[in-house]
């Protein structure tokens, strides 16, 4: 994604053999794979372990771009699998159904040292409205989008809560 193993920027001087660029289309398409892989139970979100969300450089563009993406296609392909575990009848899988799902898909952040806030960090930075409009189709994947990332917070502070507890516990 452009990330070099350090999580900074990679500043391109590298052999181009080795650092193949992706395209957009192609970035995105990993995203939307890497999403549903993630929604589906067969990934965690703990691949974004070598990932500097905090770094002084930052992501750099591409690889944010990716991370949003593939944010968006996990919290929108939970929503779709609530409707459909959804047995009750009810109007509104989202009033536990949705958010347990999206909790328990990004408590396995806390796994990683450092993972879970700095997802936080990027959530709360780095992915703006604006950002999520443009990746949506309409106003009701807008909604979803931004209801499920609340979920994504309220999972990851709660995980650096119990952290902490079990820290001054020892």
């Amino acid at each position: 994604m452009g990330q070099s193993d350090d999580g900074l920027a990679s500043d391109g001087e590298e052999d181009n053999d080795t650092n193949e660029k992706l395209s957009v289309r192609e970035t995105y398409n990993l995203a939307k794979l890497y999403g549903r892989l993630v929604a589906e139970g067969l990934l965690r979100v703990t691949i974004f372990k070598s990932l500097e969300f905090a770094s002084p450089a930052g992501l750099q563009s591409t690889t944010k771009v990716f991370v949003n993406v593939l944010l968006s296609t996990v919290i929108l392909a939970l929503k779709s699998k609530a409707k459909k575990t959804n047995v009750s009848g009810d109007s509104d899988p989202d009033v536990g159904i949705f958010e347990s799902m999206v909790r328990a898909t990004f408590a396995h952040a806390h796994t990683i040292p450092d993972l879970a806030l700095g997802l936080q960090f990027h959530l709360a930075k780095s992915f703006a409205k604006s950002e999520v409009a443009a990746m949506t189709k309409d106003k009701k994947e807008f909604k979803t989008v931004m209801k499920g990332l609340e979920y994504a917070k309220l999972a990851l502070q709660h995980d650096q809560d119990q952290a902490q507890a079990l820290s001054l516990n020892e």
